[in-house]
């Protein structure tokens, strides 16, 4: 049975109907102040890439609209109501299966990227310590020879290329590349984290479709 929704906008009133649903979306037919259609289908939560708990409305071809703010109001109409059907789950389950290779690699790229990362910012770190001591030690011994000679002054004054400035460097690198590190291992643990859980959502799946195929239509990929 399908679903008409009237929606209200600002430049007239939009009358959306709903088909039957394509293993893992609805799509919603558009009379009225707006022509063309609108897909939802389920996706990933924002944050977490391995769970698929939200629906996403996409615009299909359009023949005609007028302004932006019957386009968000359409949208957000027919996302709602794909929401609360009754087969939500199937959807979600059918977009996961679909999304998932494509997340997997993603994911897998995102975590090696996010742990080069960390190493890059650990050494950085370290070298800061070394940098640091001897830039402390060069502007001491500028400063003993200008107990005799006035003439380094330019070289410990805070200016640019200065022994100073490069002590005030020093001082905020190591902390501020430890903290970068731990931020990118933390992200990297975040990805990988992800992937395990999505990569055991996909053998629940193959187990559960082992000898019959739950959705018509989808191929699962690795």
């Amino acid at each position: 049975m399908s679903t008409t929704l009237t929606i209200e906008t600002p430049t007239g009133t939009v009358h959306a109907t709903a088909g039957p649903r394509r293993t893992d979306s609805v799509v919603f037919e558009l009379h009225g102040a707006m022509r063309g259609s609108v897909h939802v289908t389920g996706t990933q939560h924002p944050r977490y890439w391995d769970q698929f708990t939200a629906v996403r409305a996409c615009l299909g071809p359009v023949d005609a609209y007028e302004t932006t703010a019957t386009l968000t109001a359409v949208l957000r109409a027919c996302a709602d109501s794909v929401a609360q059907r009754d087969d939500l789950p199937l959807i979600l389950d059918a977009s996961r299966l679909r999304k998932t290779p494509g997340l997997l690699r993603f994911l897998n790229w995102a975590s090696a990227h996010a742990y080069a990362e960390a190493v890059r910012c650990e050494a950085e770190s370290q070298s800061a310590r070394p940098a640091r001591k001897a830039a402390v030690a060069a502007w001491w011994t500028v400063a003993r020879w200008f107990t005799a000679h006035p003439h380094p002054l330019l070289m410990l004054a805070d200016r640019d290329d200065s022994l100073a400035r490069l002590i005030h460097v020093m001082e905020w690198q190591g902390p501020y590349y430890a903290t970068a590190a731990a931020e990118e291992r933390a992200r990297a643990d975040k990805y990988r984290g992800e992937v395990e859980s999505l990569r055991a959502q996909q053998q629940r799946g193959r187990t559960r479709r082992r000898g019959t195929q739950a959705y018509p239509g989808t191929k699962e990929t690795v």
